[in-house]
């Protein structure tokens, strides 16, 4: 019943917004009574029904906070596209995300890594409702917050009194929400698209335990693909959430990258006589998540590419891309000649990525990189007096 009541619920929502025509002059209205039903009935017979099957907890607590998850996101953007406040839609959200958090701490305990994902979905919920809670109308059918009313009112009146003595009435400025400002609209929609994709991965980490790094930041990919098919005006939110998940995935993957390269230059201590025998198991020595580091580093390398603008995009793609390559052969356990052949592919790639831009500054960036990835092949390559010779030649080479 539950099940159909949200389908049902949330087919009315979107039938008001896109053909308002046939509910009236009532079709918000409407549209917000449908899309609070269909928000909480949602998440409520996903509860059910995981109770019904006698699901373990862990599996329940992730299938309903995924349910829960979707709720969020859908009340958050139903705020973004509406003219008028979706008052009961986003407290419907409200109340799930309370269940959601109320439900995992009494199933799996306060200490659960689940309750910090229950936490930011309430928080986003509330945010996302509480933007727009104090908006009114004005006569010229704009919606605008009670300070905003406030604040107009001296030039409200002062029309009025011109209005009265004949004067030129001057109406006072109307007031339109930004949707390219941080305001809380925008906040809780970035934090349910966060809580989203946190969601997914956690709810498919159950079927394939262990990749969690891997599968949150691939879910940020397919929520930055999804981000840029929304109306401009509805992404900011959205795109700020799927940066903001990625970039702290991005960057502890990025730390644990540095430490593998640098336990690589170890690994081929003491140069010009090192053990060649034993350097893949001293320089696999130290990576805690394996392949793990730099899938996530490509990954990121593609969320960037995507979310980010212009010339952003491809100065955290160059760098997530040249760490996941220096990454490689700790997580992966490759030979010991494999660092000096990554490291100078990719100095050459970059080289050749800032020979073909006309930005000088970008252009003097990428060669910087590219030096760096150099110093750090030549670094590699002492393992022998052949290979370093080997690696400064193909330096040379590469600069001419």
């Amino acid at each position: 019943t539950f099940a159909l009541g949200a389908a049902a619920g949330a087919a009315v929502a979107v039938l008001a917004h896109t053909r308002p025509g046939w509910a009236g002059p009532y079709a918000d209205r409407v549209g917000d009574l449908a899309g609070g039903g269909a928000t909480v009935s949602l998440p409520v017979a996903v509860y059910a029904l995981a109770s019904l099957l006698e699901v373990d907890a862990p599996a329940r607590v992730a299938v309903g906070l995924f349910a829960v998850a979707v709720s969020v996101a859908a009340a958050a953007l139903a705020q973004l596209a509406g003219e008028t406040p979706r008052t009961i839609t986003a407290g419907g959200a409200v109340a799930v995300a309370l269940l959601g958090l109320v439900y995992t701490v009494k199933l799996l305990g306060l200490t659960n890594l689940n309750v910090p994902l229950a936490i930011l979905l309430l928080a986003s919920a509330i945010a996302s409702m509480s933007a727009r809670v104090f908006e009114v109308t004005v006569d010229d059918g704009g919606n605008q917050t009670l300070f905003a009313a406030a604040r107009m009112a001296p030039s409200a009146v002062g029309a009025f009194a011109r209005a009265a003595t004949g004067d030129h009435v001057v109406a006072p400025p109307r007031f339109q929400r930004r949707d390219r400002t941080l305001d809380g609209v925008n906040l809780g929609a970035a934090g349910a698209t966060a809580g989203l994709a946190w969601a997914v991965a956690a709810l498919v980490g159950l079927a394939a335990p262990g990749i969690d790094l891997v599968l949150i930041t691939a879910m940020v990919v397919l929520l930055s693909v999804v981000v840029n098919l929304l109306p401009l005006d509805w992404q900011r939110g959205p795109r700020l959430g799927a940066a903001i998940l990625g970039g702290i995935i991005a960057a502890v993957t990025a730390s644990v990258a540095v430490l593998e390269a640098a336990n690589v230059i170890r690994a081929g201590t003491p140069w010009g006589v090192a053990d060649l025998a034993g350097w893949t198991d001293r320089a696999s020595a130290t990576a805690p998540f394996g392949w793990q580091v730099p899938a996530t580093l490509l990954l990121a390398a593609a969320a960037a590419v995507i979310l980010l603008p212009e010339p952003n995009d491809a100065r955290v793609g160059f760098v997530a891309l040249s760490l996941a390559g220096l990454s490689m052969p700790a997580a992966l356990a490759l030979p010991w000649w494999s660092p000096v052949l990554i490291a100078g592919l990719l100095a050459v790639a970059v080289g050749i990525g800032a020979a073909l831009i006309d930005d000088p500054l970008l252009a003097r960036e990428r060669l910087t990189m590219a030096a760096l990835l150099g110093t750090y092949a030549v670094g590699a390559a002492m393992v022998r007096p052949e290979t370093v010779t080997a690696a400064l030649a193909g330096v040379v080479i590469a600069g001419l």
